[in-house]
């Protein structure tokens, strides 16, 4: 299975599919047709009152030409796609790992931005892929294994997960220093989510030639 979303030693798509997903409104608007099986322009106002009218239009615009909803002329309601409905459980997840990492989340929206900063931010994601493939890996281990990440890069996004919770850091005193990372439980919970959206990412390129997954 990996080779299908696996491309330069970690996961394709992440940072593409929180793109999609993550805009302010986005997470919401999805999980309102979810709830109310479909909804009309009138009822997302009376949701969103505080959303701007152009900012809602945008959204929906751009989740139908996704293909994250549809749109029905008749009675003139959005409802969720299929691509649609294999997310919601993704982000169900998302808002389970927020509360892993003792952070409070208030909807689907909440915890999509949260979890896009956490592990969707580039790079991110490939150094929690090595780090679970290779259980312990030392720093030069993670440079060497991603093409285009600089040192500098590299120690930011370490220093961050570490603070998030996801990566031990382990230093040895040693004559010679040295250094290896490991995840903790909540970096291979955050780990799982990043295959569902591998998974889902590959899926949905097949669906619709619009989603191309590259890095």
């Amino acid at each position: 299975m990996r080779e299908f979303f696996i491309k330069d030693n970690g996961p394709c798509c992440v940072e593409k599919a929180f793109k999609m997903i993550g805009a302010r409104w986005t997470p919401r608007i999805l999980e309102l047709c979810y709830l109310h099986s479909g909804m009309d322009l009138r009822e997302f106002r009376q949701e969103l009152p505080t959303c701007p009218e152009t900012t809602l239009s945008r959204r929906l615009e751009s989740l139908q030409e996704d293909g994250l909803l549809q749109y029905n002329t008749e009675t003139r309601a959005y409802a969720l796609t299929m691509q649609a409905t294999d997310i919601l459980p993704i982000m169900l997840h998302m808002q389970h790992l927020t509360l892993l990492c003792k952070h409070t989340s208030s909807g689907y929206g909440h915890a999509v931005e949260f979890v896009y900063k956490l592990i969707g931010e580039k790079w991110k994601a490939k150094i929690l892929w090595i780090i679970h493939a290779k259980e312990t890996v030392r720093f030069n281990e993670l440079l060497r294994s991603i093409e285009g990440l600089s040192h500098k890069v590299l120690s930011e996004r370490l220093e961050d997960l570490e603070k998030s919770g996801l990566v031990n850091r382990i230093d040895y005193q040693e004559k010679s220093p040295r250094v290896e990372y490991t995840l903790t439980q909540t970096g291979k919970f955050a780990y799982q989510i990043i295959c569902e959206i591998s998974i889902w990412g590959y899926k949905y390129e097949l669906a619709n030639s619009r989603f191309v997954i590259t890095q």
